[in-house]
């Protein structure tokens, strides 16, 4: 069992992103937003973190380096849809920050516990 930072501010998404983890014996605590992130963050030792880079108050992109300035090891998912911009772009920049890995908005159940499993393994702290 991993522990999981879900941040994704789409609550029907984030509803069943969470269901998938807690399915697959994951602990699981949401955000909806970079600030509450954070707080999540610093509230106890993660294995991942699933990052939406458009998020409102702060967003994924800022988070993203904020949480692996405290620790530079965490493995984290990023996803995006793109919003007005090109997903693909933003995951990129995600991946300089230090994203193990992305997945662009829509994807599957397949893909999406593959990218944590891939980024759990990668992890020194994988399950």
């Amino acid at each position: 069992m991993a522990h999981i930072l879900l941040v994704e501010d789409n609550v029907e998404l984030r509803n069943v992103l969470e269901s998938i983890l807690i399915e697959e014996d994951h602990f699981v605590c949401c955000a909806s937003d970079g600030l509450e992130a954070t707080h999540a963050f610093s509230q106890r030792a993660w294995d991942l973190v699933v990052m939406d880079l458009l998020l409102p108050n702060k967003e994924g992109l800022q988070t993203i380096q904020e949480i692996l300035t405290e620790d530079p090891g965490l493995g984290i998912l990023a996803i995006s849809g793109g919003g007005c911009g090109d997903a693909d772009s933003y995951l990129a920049i995600a991946k300089t920050f230090g994203a193990k890995d992305t997945l662009v908005k829509p994807f599957t159940r397949t893909q999406f516990l593959t990218a944590i499993s891939g980024v759990l393994g990668a992890s020194s702290r994988g399950p």
